[in-house]
C-alpha cells in the first residue's frame, strides 16, 4: 500500500496558533509537516513518521505552536509517541480521541492526536534550536484490511 496515499488520506494536519495574551503579533508562517511525506508501506506493517517544526523567517523566539493530527482508524493503527520535544510542552496525547466534532472537515478521519507547545516569555523553541525541529515521532501499523 502507498504510505503516501495513507498520509494523504489518513493524516491531516489542523494548525491553531497558541499567542500568548501579550498582544504580540508575528509576520512569520509556522509549518508542521510530516517526514517521510511519501513513500510506501505494505498492509499489516509498522511504521514511523516524524513531525517537524519550521518557521518562514527562521525565528526561534515565538509564543509556541498547536496542532491535531487526525488520521482514519479504519486504515491505521496508532502504536507510540516519542522523542517529544520538551520545553514548553503544555499537551500531548498519548491516546487518540474519537473526532465526534469532524474538526478536520474530512468525514474519512475519525481520530485525532493533539499537541501543544507554549513560552509565556515568547522564547520558544528556544535561540539553540536548529530548524528545522523535530517535535515528536508518531508510529503507526497499517492495518492488514487497509487498502
Amino acid at each position: 500500500m502507498k504510505l503516501f496515499r495513507i498520509l494523504k488520506a489518513a493524516l491531516i494536519f489542523s494548525l491553531f496558533y497558541i499567542v500568548a495574551s501579550m498582544g504580540i503579533s508575528y509576520a512569520a508562517t509556522q509549518e508542521v509537516r510530516l517526514s517521510p511525506s511519501a513513500g510506501s508501506v505494505n498492509s499489516g506493517t509498522s511504521f514511523q513518521v516524524s513531525v517537524l517544526y519550521d518557521v518562514s523567517d527562521a525565528s526561534k523566539e515565538l509564543s509556541g505552536v498547536g496542532f491535531k493530527i487526525y488520521y482514519d482508524s479504519t486504515k491505521l493503527l496508532f502504536s507510540t509517541t516519542s522523542n517529544i520535544f520538551s520545553f514548553g510542552k503544555t499537551a500531548a496525547d498519548s491516546v487518540p480521541k474519537d473526532d465526534t466534532a469532524n474538526g478536520d472537515g474530512d468525514a474519512a478521519t475519525d481520530k485525532y492526536l493533539g499537541f501543544a507547545w507554549l513560552d509565556l516569555n515568547a522564547s520558544w523553541p528556544g535561540t539553540g534550536q536548529t530548524l528545522p525541529l523535530e517535535l515528536l515521532i508518531l508510529g503507526f501499523q497499517a492495518k492488514p484490511e487497509a487498502t
